[in-house]
């Protein structure tokens, strides 16, 4: 499971790679989830938030990193490598490059 908070949102994931955005300003009843994201085919290991261009960066063990764009929840960009393991420290250093 991985955790990101920026501000008001919160982004959560899980073994399956799916990825939950939660707008903490707008929960009204406990467990009420702004989106579902779904793409990565293994647990998402990190989670970074990219405030300047309102997005979330994701590194999962199918060796992809997604970036996901906060408003719609549509997945706008996909890197794989072989044998690449993303962790916290790959995904600052990919998002550092977006920005």
């Amino acid at each position: 499971m991985s955790l990101c908070w920026n501000g008001s949102r919160l982004a959560s994931s899980d073994a399956t790679g799916r990825i939950v955005l939660w707008n903490l300003n707008q929960i009204s009843h406990a467990g009420e989830a702004k989106c579902t994201l779904t793409g990565h085919d293994g647990a998402c290991k990190a989670l970074l938030p990219i405030p300047d261009v309102n997005a979330l960066c994701s590194g999962s063990i199918d060796t992809t990193v997604r970036l996901w764009d906060y408003p719609t929840g549509l997945n706008t960009l996909v890197l794989s490598s072989s044998g690449f393991n993303p962790c916290c420290s790959s995904l600052f250093r990919c998002a550092f490059l977006i920005e």
